[in-house]
């Protein structure tokens, strides 16, 4: 007689299977909710920070017109306009619906760059799954070093960072998508995300353009033949890449960023070699983390000269390594394409490294540190056990020891006088550490600070323009306008191609009630640059003053069509059309000036809303 076949048989293998499946989704899921929840609590300081006015948060948030009007004319205006040097509208616009939902609390933003830098990390933890087929203990370890590293800080602490949090996402979504797609090249939607993803990334910051570079690397780990289809379909992102570079150096050249270091083609090398370690460095060590790095003042030091060969050494190391495993040629090839746009080859800013450019280009060490843990806990033996738990407790104490350290590094950026007060106490000879304090003291007017952080930015660097304008500002808020002139004149003739020596020397002329010759500043302001809102708005203050209301009201207007938030020029106005008899529009400017967040003159107001 047959035998009847065995129905639990059967279905043994697919059951077996599904269950697997079920167990991976479990350890997945386990995985990224590890991840948000550690990273959260890391940076849990970090929500309550304020603003760093004094550093990229005004020209970003706080004095950036472009994110007051979400309007299809304001959207458009943010596609146009670069901001401080960069191209970035989509992070512009991001900042624009924060301030569509929350106004300037600046609590919306931090916990923004907070949600997307959870984002980011659980993408790290998706994409080396797949690059390592489904290893997720490798993924895990790589993400979680990421997401509560100390050295990343800078980029999700610093509100003006959302352009680095926000590529980042789209970087990974990318490279997930392209990993999507290299093992199901018949569905071309995958590919498209890919494209469209990055296209979002270099929308968000220019040092995207790496993306490309990265998809060769992944290609090579992966083992997937170097063909003509493999080739052209890459053409779209190196194009891109190469327009959006274009651009990023134009706008960069446009504002004076690209500065010019002194030293030779030579020096240049040693520069970003010595970056090249400092981050492989700071990522196992990071202590004294800051956020200004000088480049070494005087003579170069002569140890300087060994980062080269020690950068050699390193990539003759990842090389010899080939012969073993792919992992540490991928790991460090990774590191350097994304690294190797901001070691200061060509030198932008006067910073000779910072924590921020580590924040993309650490995965690839992360992940070859992800990678070694891996090994270890696959070792078998009569050791097996003691490797298996050292692979564990290892890992786990360096997420508690660097997520402790994260947050208390995230508490350091509460505010300019608590970050630059790091930066003195590490740096005591850079004056724009002191310049930059100081400058927060004028802000809160705690003046007898300010003026003691200026002088002493002075003494370290005599000609400093910028420190000239803040204690020319000083001297101003304290009715010195006379000291205030020198400081303004010191300044123009340091820089005569700089708007804020002449707007700041035309408002002590204007309050001197020399108006002859505030108008000229002002006109000489507006000759150089026509969309400064201040100035325009301070030539109208001076045909109010003069009682040619209809002057005045012309030149508010056109400081207001670049800036409508700037409420001071509202109020302005309204008095304006108030003394014209223009009752209603008087009341109208008033009132958005309150929605703005101004304080407004009850008296005045009553006097609109009830005239006798």
């Amino acid at each position: 007689m047959a035998k009847k076949p065995d129905k639990n048989k059967q279905g043994g293998a697919p059951n077996r299977k599904s269950g697997a499946k079920k167990a991976s989704r479990k350890v997945t899921a386990g995985a990224i909710i590890l991840i948000a929840v550690t990273v959260f609590v890391s940076y849990l300081p970090s929500i309550q920070n304020d603003f760093v006015t004094t550093w990229d948060d005004g020209l970003y948030v706080t004095n950036n017109p472009l994110i007051l009007d979400l309007s299809p004319k304001g959207v458009q205006n943010i596609f146009r306009t670069p901001v401080a040097g960069n191209y970035h509208p989509i992070t512009i616009l991001s900042l624009a619906i924060n301030y569509r939902i929350g106004g300037f609390n600046p609590a919306g933003y931090h916990l923004t760059n907070l949600i997307i830098h959870i984002g980011s990390s659980i993408l790290v933890f998706v994409f080396i799954r797949a690059l390592m087929r489904n290893k997720s203990g490798v993924a895990l370890i790589t993400a979680m070093l990421f997401g509560i590293h100390p050295m990343h800080v800078e980029s999700v602490a610093w509100i003006s960072e959302r352009k680095d949090v926000l590529y980042t996402f789209f970087f990974f979504t990318s490279l997930i998508a392209y990993t999507r797609y290299i093992d199901n090249r018949s569905r071309p939607a995958y590919y498209l995300i890919t494209i469209f993803s990055f296209l979002l990334a270099v929308l968000s910051k220019a040092v995207a353009v790496t993306l490309p570079v990265v998809f060769l690397l992944v290609d090579y780990f992966l083992g997937r033949r170097i063909s003509k289809k493999a080739i052209l379909e890459k053409v779209p992102f190196f194009l891109l890449s190469i327009a959006f570079g274009l651009i990023a150096i134009k706008c960069q050249a446009q504002v004076g960023t690209i500065s010019k270091v002194d030293g030779s083609y030579i020096h240049k090398i040693v520069y970003a070699s010595y970056g090249f370690i400092a981050y492989i460095y700071k990522m196992f060590y990071p202590m004294n983390l800051s956020a200004y790095y000088p480049y070494p003042s005087g003579a170069l030091p002569r140890y300087f000269f060994l980062f080269p060969i020690l950068s050699i050494t390193i990539v003759a190391a990842a090389a010899w390594s080939l012969r073993y495993t792919k992992l540490i040629a991928f790991g460090l090839g990774f590191y350097f394409v994304t690294v190797a746009l901001v070691l200061q080859f060509m030198p932008v800013g006067e910073a000779l490294i910072a924590d921020r450019y580590s924040y993309v280009p650490h995965v690839g060490l992360m992940f070859m540190v992800g990678a070694l843990f891996g090994r270890v806990s696959q070792i078998q033996g009569q050791r097996k056990s003691r490797q298996k738990l050292l692979a564990a407790v290892i890992p786990t104490s360096l997420v508690l020891i660097l997520s402790a350290m994260t947050y208390h590094r995230s508490s350091v950026w509460k505010n300019s006088e608590t970050m630059w007060s790091d930066v003195v106490r590490k740096h005591p000879t850079v004056a724009l550490a002191f310049n930059n304090r100081g400058n927060y003291y004028l802000e809160v007017d705690v003046l007898d600070k300010a003026l003691t952080d200026f002088n002493q930015a002075l003494s370290l660097k005599p000609n400093y323009y910028d420190a000239h304008i803040n204690r020319g500002r000083y001297y101003f808020a304290k009715n010195n306008l006379e000291s205030a002139l020198n400081d303004f004149n010191k300044a123009i003739s340091i820089n005569s191609m700089k708007v804020e020596g002449y707007n700041n020397r035309g408002g002590a002329n204007f309050q001197l009630g020399r108006y002859e010759s505030a108008l000229k500043d002002f006109e000489k302001v507006i000759e150089m640059d026509s969309a400064h809102d201040k100035a325009y708005h301070n030539v109208g203050a001076i045909y109010h003053n003069l009682g040619k209301m209809n002057q005045a009201i012309e030149n508010y207007n056109r400081a207001l069509a670049i800036n409508p938030g700037n409420t001071g020029c509202l109020i302005q106005r309204s008095r304006a059309h108030n003394a014209l008899g223009q009752t209603q529009n008087a009341l109208d400017d008033l009132l958005r000036a309150q929605q703005l967040g101004a304080k407004i003159d009850n008296v005045y107001m009553d006097s609109l809303t009830n005239p006798r």
